[in-house]
């Protein structure tokens, strides 16, 4: 009977079309992390700028054509080429981030590599300073004005610093968190927050001055987010490679955690996806799963691919139907979209099986739900290779995958051919 129901839902429920390919271009090298969607020259078209693990810095139009390429070519002395694979030495394993640095109305973009440089690249990919640490930059560079006039340059190094450049390049401050950095930085009401591989989460001020910081289990590589979740209360949210998501206040206190079977190492999402006022809480985890949980950390409905689920989950409405999926990469080499409310699975018809009075008994009170809330799947698609990162340009979805390949997918509602470039 469960099986006859859930099938009849799914058939009442049913999208159309399919998602296909509409381009995909090869970049000649593995790559290990996502692709940002800019207009960097203002033309009023979008492009796409990813890094490679060989140390190229990509951009592309919408169709696919290459628009410039930036090469990074530091040389090494033959001491350090011993203990660095060649192959990798410049490597960019960070997604790039775009902004204004300058306030000139041109976009710029900035990256780190495996040798250690921080780099800012003009809008056409020409470089206007380099910066080195004294270890790798794995996770993103950043840039923020902290409510001042100039905008400042944040990041973490392997080196065990965090650091602030000024817009020119130039060492404002850095500070020792004794602990290798491959998380990413993220800013809020004037302060820095940033995951460590001694598993801390560090708060820094502006300033580069310690406020405070939370230790979980592991190392964490997971960006924080900061976000309303209820009550009108700003909380911050970090997954640890210990398998918890840990939600925190911004003093640094712990307000709840959430066990999965397997590491976190991606940022989490918040958006209110049943239009009920208050967020809710979507990132994937180790063991295989998509979690969707509410504001107060109990889990609403999951979902199950074939292998870890690392890269960030994107929200938006893929078929312009007025309701947004979710869209995740997994490393079984799918893509998946899923429908944003889930979906309801009876384990037996209430009044039919299960809850049917039996002899001797005469209570009508029902004991055990009838059912449960799992992630409904709408659309799945295969690539040649595992996904490392994904993002939306309009309503196609951009991924990259490991073997070097930048793939637009998008909603079809009949057959498209694909291309490649």
């Amino acid at each position: 009977m469960r099986n006859i129901i859930y099938a009849f839902k799914k058939i009442l429920n049913a999208k159309s079309g399919k998602i296909g390919e509409k381009w995909k271009y090869d970049v000649g090298s593995s790559m290990s992390s996502g692709p940002v969607v800019a207009d960097i020259d203002g033309d009023g078209a979008f492009e796409i700028v990813t890094g490679t693990n060989d140390g190229k810095l990509i951009a592309l139009d919408q169709s696919g054509k290459l628009k410039w390429s930036y090469s990074v070519t530091e040389k090494i002395d033959d001491l350090e080429l011993m203990f660095l694979d060649n192959a990798t030495i410049n490597g960019i394993g960070n997604t790039p981030h775009t902004s204004d640095i300058f306030g000139n109305g041109k976009t710029n973009i900035l990256f780190g590599t495996e040798l250690g440089y921080v780099y800012l690249l003009d809008f056409g990919g020409k470089l206007i300073w380099k910066f080195k640490t004294e270890g790798a930059i794995r996770g993103g560079v950043i840039c923020n004005n902290f409510g001042e006039t100039e905008k400042k340059i944040i990041f973490g190094s392997i080196d065990k610093h965090v650091y602030c450049l000024t817009k020119d390049g130039k060492l404002l401050w850095k500070f020792n968190v004794d602990s290798e950095i491959e998380g990413s930085p993220t800013i809020v009401n004037n302060q820095i927050l940033i995951g460590t591989n001694s598993g801390e989460l560090v708060c820094l001020s502006k300033d580069g001055e310690f406020v405070w910081r939370f230790k979980t289990g592991a190392k964490i590589t997971a960006q924080p987010i900061c976000d309303l979740l209820g009550n009108d209360k700003m909380r911050i949210i970090v997954g640890s490679t210990d398998n918890y998501l840990y939600c925190l206040d911004f003093l640094g206190n712990l307000v709840w955690k959430f066990k999965t079977g397997g590491a976190i190492y991606g940022k989490v999402v918040v958006d209110d996806l049943n239009k009920n006022g208050i967020s809710e809480i979507v990132f994937g985890s180790c063991d295989n799963f998509l979690y969707c949980l509410n504001h107060e950390g109990k889990k609403l409905w999951s979902f199950e691919t074939d292998f870890w689920v690392v890269s960030t989950p994107i929200i938006f409405d893929i078929d312009n139907d007025g309701k947004k999926e979710i869209i995740v990469g997994s490393y079984d080499h799918n893509i998946y979209v899923l429908d944003s409310q889930g979906s309801y699975l009876m384990d037996y018809a209430p009044g039919i099986s299960g809850t049917i009075s039996q002899a001797g008994s005469y209570s009508e009170v029902m004991t055990q739900s009838p059912g449960k809330l799992i992630g409904k799947k709408l659309w799945q698609f295969n690539v040649e290779g595992i996904i490392v990162g994904c993002t939306v340009l309009g309503p196609d979805i951009v991924i990259n995958t490991k073997k070097g390949h930048i793939k637009i997918l998008s909603h079809q509602k009949n057959n498209t051919q694909k291309k490649e470039v």
